[in-house]
Formats: structure tokens, sequence, C-alpha cells
């Protein structure tokens, strides 16, 4: 038992140190003989249109019908969505460009600059996104009520406690979180309408990181994309989406956002640490905005015809 308490007070000592590095210091760590991080062209900086992928829109039946092998309760009833077309990034944020944003890396694992970002919260992806349409001379998505979208005048503490005062605006060209149909969407092929377990394959081991295949995240982009070329929306990370989480409904729906207000915000995917019902593409999961752990990233997407 003793042995077993010092083991455990060795791991939580190397995940503080190892947990919040900054730019600064990620950069030393991760850097060759010569001094500079090495990163592919396409993963350095993949936030333009002709690198993302383009999702078109259509109508899927969304959610898992009553009675399927290990489905839970709040993924029925299967109802029928309409979806507008919209660009989706191939992969999730990777530390290096959440580094070149917000100029700090959260994550327990900044081991390579190419692993996703984590430990953040849903605050934070909703700052990096406005910080990063702002960068790209795009039209920033969200507001603070009253306060614009530029996050440098939102209130200090804007992003220290629990509220619904981030206004979406959903015609604008900027970088946002996807919807939580929009994310069932595109993990299930798009207009493709795969009917797999994961995404892209009924074999997990195949397309993501989970518990049974790692012990901690991964480069993005290493196992197998699905149908439409989108890398990673199971396992390795956890990633944020804008909806409040909210029970379905059989009406059909098109476009929908989520209720305006409720406990906790959707998250999808399944992450490195968990179990491999969590990877299912119609598993839902929700979490308290403020938390952010080792296995809670994003990806971002646009709206297309812009």
């Amino acid at each position: 038992m003793k042995k077993l308490c010092l083991t455990l007070v060795i791991v939580l000592l190397l995940v503080s140190i190892c947990c919040g590095l900054d730019a600064k210091q990620v950069q030393s760590q991760n850097s060759n003989n010569s001094g500079s991080v090495t990163i592919p062209d396409f993963r350095k900086n993949p936030h333009q249109v002709d690198n993302f992928i383009l999702v078109q829109g259509g109508t899927f039946q969304m959610g898992t019908p009553s009675g399927s092998s290990y489905s839970e309760p709040d993924e029925f009833p299967v109802h029928q969505v309409t979806l507008s077309s919209f660009y989706i990034c191939p992969h999730e944020v990777t530390q290096g460009e959440y580094i070149s944003i917000m100029d700090y890396n959260p994550s327990c694992f900044p081991q390579d600059m190419l692993f996703p970002v984590e430990r953040v919260n849903w605050y934070n992806a909703i700052e990096y996104c406005n910080l990063l349409s702002r960068r790209n001379h795009y039209q920033p998505v969200y507001t603070y009520a009253g306060y614009g979208t530029n996050t440098k005048h939102w209130p200090h503490n804007w992003n220290t406690y629990y509220h619904n005062n981030i206004i979406c605006d959903w015609s604008a060209n900027g970088y946002r979180l996807p919807t939580e149909a929009e994310f069932e969407y595109a993990i299930r092929g798009g207009a493709n309408h795969d009917n797999y377990t994961y995404s892209g394959s009924n074999n997990l081991n195949e397309v993501g990181w989970y518990q049974g295949n790692t012990t901690q995240t991964h480069e993005v982009m290493t196992k197998a994309p699905n149908s439409l070329g989108i890398y990673d929306m199971t396992g390795n990370v956890w990633e944020w989406l804008w909806d409040w989480f909210e029970n379905y409904t059989s009406a059909p729906q098109t476009n929908p956002h989520g209720p305006d207000i409720a406990m906790y915000k959707d998250r999808r995917g399944g992450a490195w640490d968990g179990i491999y019902t969590y990877h299912r593409c119609t598993n839902r999961s929700y979490e308290h905005i403020m938390y952010g752990y080792w296995g809670m990233g994003f990806r971002v997407v646009r709206n297309a015809g812009e």
C-alpha cells in the first residue's frame, strides 16, 4: 500500500510539472538540434478553406434506434435533421496552432506540436475561434453580450463563471465550434451515410486512440480518416461543441443549435482514456463549461458559401 501511495504521488508530481507549459518551454522541449520545431506545412497552418473538408449539406437520421447494441437512453428517439453545408478542419486543434494564437500551452502531453491541445475548457475554445478569425481576417462568430466580438474588450472575468452571455452569429464567416448535429453528420460520413460504429470503420483500432491501445494522446492524423477525409473524430481527445445538452425529441429539425441555456455543454468523440463505447458515432456526452482535463480538446468549422 505504501509503495502504491508513493507511486501515485510521483505520478501526480510529474503531471503537475508537465501541465501548462508556456510557448517557450514547449518549443524548447520539442526543438531539434537547430532549435526549431519541425511541423509539416499542411498541419502547421491548416486554417484555410482549401485545407478544410467541405461537408455537403443534407438530411440524415440523427441518433441511435432504441435497443441497439451499447446504446444509451439519451441517444434516442431517432429524428430527422437537415443541415446546410459547412467546412470542417480535418483534424483536432494542435498544440502548435493553439500556442500560435493563445501564446501558452495548457496541455498535459506537450511532447509534440502536432499533438492535440487538451486541458481546454469551453471558454478557451470560444476565445481561440474569435482570435483565429481576427488573425485570418474573417468575421468573428462569437459576441459577449454588449461587448462585441473582440475578446480583449470582454469583462475581465467573462471566462471564470457559468453563464450564457456568449452569442453566436450563425451568418458570420469566421471559425466556430461545430454543433452537435454537424459533428454527428460529419463523423458518420455526411451525405455518404456511412453505417459504421466508429468514424470510418467498425474497428476502433484503425481509426482512433482509446483506452485499449494507448496511455496518452498522439499526433493528429496518424489513424485512418473517415470517408470524408476527417481524422480523429473518434478518440485522441473529446471535442467541445456549441450546444448546451438536452434530450432528443422526435420532431424534425433544420440546422439545430441546441437550447438557449442548460447545465452542461455537449462534447463528442471520446478520448484516449475512454472505453470503446464512448467512441461510437452516436454516443453522446456532456461536461461543465469550465472543465478542461487532459482529454478535452476541440476542432473548428466554418460556414460554407463564403
